[in-house]
């Protein structure tokens, strides 16, 4: 995540693996009980897009490596979570 940038400790670990896990209990819980999580989901849709455009993209355009996993399952969010949402929001 940090490229080598950020000198590697426990702390950094266990900040981004429990801010990971933060963001997959509210995913979980946004499918679950979608019209009440709806602005947690919400902001995954934008800053995971964000994140899709202003990094992904350019370096897709370039021909240079990107994180081909994350970026997947980052695109499968933002095409479904909107589905979700407008299907909780009509009941």
């Amino acid at each position: 995540m940090f490229e080598n940038r950020v000198a590697d400790s426990e702390g950094l670990r266990l900040l981004v693996a429990s801010l990971w896990l933060s963001i997959l209990v509210g995913s979980i819980a946004g499918l679950i009980w979608p019209a009440f999580f709806a602005p947690l989901l919400l902001v995954q849709i934008v800053y995971k897009s964000l994140w899709l455009i202003l990094f992904v993209a350019p370096l897709w355009m370039r021909g240079e490596p990107y994180p081909v996993g994350i970026s997947v399952v980052f695109v499968g969010i933002v095409l479904t979570y909107p589905a979700i949402l407008w299907t909780a929001m009509r009941v």
